[in-house]
């Protein structure tokens, strides 16, 4: 295989916490510093994406957290008061069996996108509601990932009829269709929740659940207070051991407490001056492309940023 070597003064330096305690426990758990309404410049063309989402792979589904953490932070299905679709459905598949909490059972639509169609489904609230987060899969059995929302958009409105949506977020996920994935956009108050599917997987659009999530603030800041991935350095503002001690605090009573009081222990080792990564550190040349040499060969995470293969 070719490999064009970008520069021969060019090196990259990565720092790795090799804890197996931290690779088991918080790999899937660290995210991006991001601001989840955010704007895109295209450079090249002018064109400025608005409101893009974050979409991740949900990996609390199977988890024993579940449904605890359902409780705390899940918008029940019954303040879902109807769903409706504007393409209708494949044999028995109707659109009820998108939000019957069971993933076994799917939607699928009637009708293909096309240039002059595409589906949607909108989900009417029993009240105005502020949500944060869509947990969404496709069609889970046979044609698994069948109708896959390969790009989507959300849209809230604040009435219970007429067609007064907004546009809250838009985004794409490139990985398998056969995920159930997390879409994370701004918090926005919902009445109606009108999926868009830009395009679906083979065009048949589907869904084997809908999952609607409320904000969980304490989750976003831990997992935020390290300013990268090697979870080796603090940002300046989590850079207190005051504040890491109101952090711990606050978590006594949330669900995911076992997972998040790594975070807060490491924070507390390093304000204490307690690690040493002097032996954990190497350095990559870069040959190619070095992410997916990290993940494919050196079997390293994948929740680092920048030119980081951590």
């Amino acid at each position: 295989m070719h490999r064009r070597k970008l520069s021969a003064l060019i090196m990259l330096a990565t720092t790795f916490n090799f804890s197996a305690q931290t690779i088991d426990v918080f790999a899937s758990e660290i995210k991006e510093d991001i601001k989840l309404s955010r704007s895109i410049s295209n450079e090249e063309n002018g064109n400025i994406q608005l409101n893009q989402s974050k979409v991740s792979k949900f990996d609390l589904l199977n988890s024993s957290y579940l449904e605890e953490y359902n409780k705390a932070f899940k918008l029940d299905n019954s303040k879902i008061i109807s769903i409706a679709n504007n393409g209708g459905q494949y044999s028995s598949s109707n659109i009820s069996k998108a939000i019957d909490g069971n993933f076994s059972t799917h939607w699928e639509t009637g009708k293909v996108n096309s240039e002059t169609f595409e589906n949607e489904v909108i989900l009417t609230l029993e009240e105005v509601t502020k949500l944060n987060r869509i947990v969404y899969g496709a069609r889970q059995d046979g044609a698994k990932g069948k109708g896959f929302a390969e790009e989507f958009e959300i849209y809230s409105s604040l009435t219970d009829n007429g067609d007064d949506f907004t546009l809250v977020s838009q985004g794409k996920y490139t990985d398998s269709t056969r995920d159930i994935v997390e879409i994370e956009f701004e918090e926005t108050e919902f009445k109606r929740v009108k999926f868009k599917f830009k395009k679906a997987n083979q065009n048949w659009a589907s869904a084997s659940e809908f999952m609607l999530y409320k904000k969980d603030t304490l989750s976003e800041i831990i997992n935020n207070i390290f300013t990268d991935g090697t979870m080796t350095k603090l940002k300046d503002e989590y850079n207190n051991i005051d504040v890491i001690n109101n952090l711990e605090a606050e978590l006594n009573n949330h669900p995911l407490k076992e997972q998040l009081v790594y975070s807060i222990d490491l924070a507390k080792e390093i304000l204490k001056g307690d690690k040493d990564y002097s032996d954990r550190t190497f350095t990559l040349t870069q040959y190619g492309d070095t992410h997916a040499k990290a993940r494919n060969q050196l079997k390293m995470s994948t929740f680092g940023t920048d030119l980081q293969s951590t």
